[in-house]
């Protein structure tokens, strides 16, 4: 096994021994289907995973495709995904639609969920799990560099030299480490 892929491993086992924190189930979010609970987002799986999908009033571009080609292989394994966004629904539809994107894309104006998860902060995934009792926890937060795995193009930035320096100058904002 090379070191890198045993460091990764390493890390992801600590992830998944964080604590788990218990949240409410009123956040309601806009999607194609009208409101929905963060509850409700679980559909049949006991896990979910919400993509903070940075596409907003302003932004005019976003790059999405990768949430299409991840949903059949992680609802084989009861994993839900949802992307999440501070959009108005009727912008995050119609945008969508244009892409010719199928994942499930709702908009969190006005929900105290980005409020909670750092409205602000660059693009974002929460991890959570609904026990049979219903009640849903989440179990691991990231965003900025912390999502690279998810971005191909930060894998192969990491493998070239300077690695995501060109990112970190473009962006101060981002937390890169290069």
């Amino acid at each position: 096994m090379q070191p890198d892929r045993i460091e990764s491993d390493r890390r992801w086992g600590e992830q998944r021994h964080l604590p788990w924190l218990q949240v409410g189930k009123h956040s309601l979010f806009d999607g194609p289907r009208g409101g929905e609970t963060l509850a409700q987002l679980f559909g049949g799986s006991s896990r979910l995973v919400v993509y903070r999908f940075l596409f907003g009033a302003e932004e005019h571009s976003a790059c999405g495709s990768f949430l299409d080609s991840a949903v059949a292989h992680l609802e084989r394994c009861d994993v839900a995904l949802v992307a999440v966004s501070p959009a108005p629904m009727a912008r995050i539809a119609a945008f969508k639609r244009r892409m010719g994107w199928k994942f499930h894309w709702l908009s969190s104006v006005e929900n105290p969920f980005d409020e909670l998860r750092h409205r602000d902060a660059p693009p974002g995934v929460t991890a959570f799990y609904k026990d049979e009792w219903g009640d849903v926890f989440q179990t691991y937060t990231c965003h900025g560099r912390g999502l690279a795995p998810l971005v191909g193009a930060y894998t192969f930035l990491d493998l070239a030299p300077q690695g995501a320096a060109c990112v970190l100058a473009a962006n101060q904002s981002t937390q890169l480490i290069a």
